[in-house]
C-alpha cells in the first residue's frame, strides 16, 4: 500500500502534496489542495542632498503555517469482519420465561465486512513558526489531537452466510436483521481503535505534515515538533 517517493520542490503543490499522502495511505481516499506560504521582503532608499542614509531591511514573517486548504483528511484505514448469530424461538405467550413453541427455532449465523477510516480536519491544525537565526535553527510546532474516526460502512457485497435454518412456523425479523447490522457497525469500530487504528492515523497524519512541511521549508534550517493536544 505504501509507495515512498519524493517529488522536487518546484512542483506544484497539488502535486507535491499528493504524492506525499501516497506515500503514506492509500490513494484512493485522499483529495488535498495546494496550500501556499509567501515570505515577502520589502526595502527602500532615501537620499537625502546633504546625507544618504539607507533604512533597515524589512521582512514579513510568517507565524503561523495554515492548512485549511488540506481540509479533512483520512492517514488509516481498517477492514473488520463481525461475525453474528440470530437464534429465535417463537414463545407461547408474551413473556421472556416463557417456554418455546416446538418446531419454530430459526437460527441464522453471518458476517458483514467493515470500512473504516480515521484521520483529520486538519483546518483545525494551526502550526506555528518559529523562524530560524544566524545561530539556530528555526522550529515549527505543530499541535496534533488524537485522530477521529470519519467514515464507518458495510461493505454491501461482503455478506456471508455460514448457517441457516429457518422454521416456516418462525421466520426471522428483517427489523431484527437491520437492528444486529448496526450493532455489528458499533463493534467493528470498537475492534479498529482496540487494534490501533487512531494510534496509526496519527502516527500517519504526522509523517504527512512533515514531508508537506519540509517542501516548503528547508529541512536543514527548521525542525518540527509535535505536540499532543486535547480538543
Amino acid at each position: 500500500m505504501e509507495d515512498y517517493t519524493n517529488e522536487p520542490k518546484k512542483n506544484s503543490g497539488k502535486k507535491v502534496l499528493k504524492k506525499i499522502v501516497n506515500k503514506i495511505i492509500h490513494p484512493n481516499i485522499i483529495s488535498l489542495i495546494v496550500v501556499a506560504v509567501i515570505v515577502g521582503g520589502l526595502f527602500f532608499f532615501i537620499g537625502k542632498v546633504s546625507n544618504s542614509e539607507a533604512e533597515p531591511e524589512h521582512k514579513e514573517v510568517v507565524t503561523q503555517l495554515s492548512l485549511k486548504d488540506i481540509g479533512t483528511l483520512s492517514t488509516q484505514e481498517a477492514y473488520v469482519t463481525v461475525v453474528e448469530a440470530m437464534d429465535e424461538n417463537r414463545k407461547l405467550y408474551d413473556a421472556e420465561d416463557a417456554p418455546d413453541v416446538p418446531l419454530t427455532n430459526s437460527v441464522c449465523v453471518f458476517s458483514h465486512d467493515f470500512q473504516i477510516t480515521a484521520g483529520y480536519d486538519f483546518e483545525k491544525i494551526k502550526p506555528k513558526v518559529e523562524q530560524k537565526t544566524d545561530n539556530q535553527k528555526g522550529v515549527i510546532t505543530v499541535p496534533l489531537p488524537d485522530a477521529k474516526i470519519l467514515t464507518s460502512g458495510m461493505l454491501s457485497d461482503k455478506e456471508e452466510v455460514y448457517y441457516e435454518k429457518e422454521s416456516i412456523f418462525n421466520n426471522l425479523s428483517e427489523a431484527k436483521k437491520a437492528e444486529l447490522r448496526a450493532e455489528m457497525g458499533d463493534k467493528a469500530e470498537n475492534i479498529a481503535v482496540e487494534n490501533g487504528l487512531l494510534d496509526k492515523a496519527k502516527s500517519n497524519a504526522k509523517k504527512v505534515l512533515k514531508n508537506f512541511i519540509y517542501n516548503i521549508y528547508d529541512s536543514n534550517d527548521y525542525d518540527i515538533v509535535f505536540e499532543d493536544e486535547k480538543e
